[in-house]
């Protein structure tokens, strides 16, 4: 990151996995700063693979430009529901998906 800030460059953290290790725990980059993009989901860690949902961290300056963007992005509106439940779940993942999600009323 050092790097990309003496050389006007944008950091983009992809941290799709951030949060799935063995042993050391994981840290986003914006633990350092909060310069970079940063795009995460949760498909890997809370087990919902396939789902495509996922929330991007970004510097205020670039928000209206993303936001420009995003407009273009299509939205599933029953997965939102059913990934509150399983991020508010006792024990925090949801394992196997299936169960949480179907305990949610959400069927697929």
């Amino acid at each position: 990151m050092c790097w990309c800030a003496n050389n006007h460059v944008l950091f983009v953290s992809d941290e799709i996995y951030h949060g799935v290790s063995f042993g050391e725990p994981s840290h986003s980059a914006w633990e350092f700063s909060t310069k970079p993009i940063v795009i995460k989901s949760f498909s890997k860690f809370w087990c919902m693979t396939g789902w495509r949902l996922g929330w991007m961290l970004a510097p205020a300056g670039l928000l209206d430009a993303i936001d420009a963007l995003i407009g273009n992005m299509s939205l599933c509106p029953p997965a939102q529901p059913s990934t509150l439940r399983c991020t508010h779940s006792p024990t925090r993942r949801c394992n196997p998906t299936s169960k949480c999600i179907g305990a949610n009323g959400i069927s697929y």
